[in-house]
């Protein structure tokens, strides 16, 4: 194309950029994605959150939007369309996930485990479960704190 690039699509970070410190979108941010969406671009909201915990921010900017969550492991379809559908979705398998946790435990890393729209969470120190707690009040998303590890297998 000759003259003025035209976009065809943007992708929408949530934590940190779209959203304020206060975890709020800006209004000046809502009419702007809007002007984007009424040109003909379409919006992409991309998160490292659970497709629910997305949703509300996706609501508020109502447009009819594409979706990649799960720090990209699922990509949905926009959100106009009745059901909306995946168009892909990767987990990891038992065994890698089996690897991660053991890795984890041993140095003493706190965990999130991301399954069926529920973030589960192993608390084995205050500082953990400190983090984990701003984390959750940050993004409203479900979670569930398990005792050790094995609950997780």
């Amino acid at each position: 194309m000759v003259g003025k690039a035209r976009y065809r699509l943007v992708a929408l970070d949530l934590d940190g950029t779209t959203l304020d410190s206060d975890h709020k979108i800006p209004e000046e941010n809502v009419t702007a994605i809007r002007k984007l969406h009424d040109a003909g671009i379409h919006v992409v909201v991309c998160t490292g959150r659970m497709s629910s915990c997305a949703e509300p921010t996706e609501e508020k900017i109502d447009v009819s939007s594409y979706m990649i969550s799960y720090n990209g492991a699922v990509v949905r379809g926009k959100r106009s369309e009745v059901p909306r559908n995946f168009i892909a979705r990767q987990s990891l398998s038992k065994s890698l996930s089996n690897r991660i946790l053991d890795y984890a435990r041993k140095r003493g890393f706190a965990v999130n485990f991301y399954s069926n729209e529920i973030v589960f969470s192993i608390c084995e120190n205050p500082t953990h479960r400190d983090l984990i707690t701003r984390y959750q009040t940050m993004t409203s998303c479900r979670y569930e704190f398990v005792e050790n590890y094995d609950k997780l297998r």
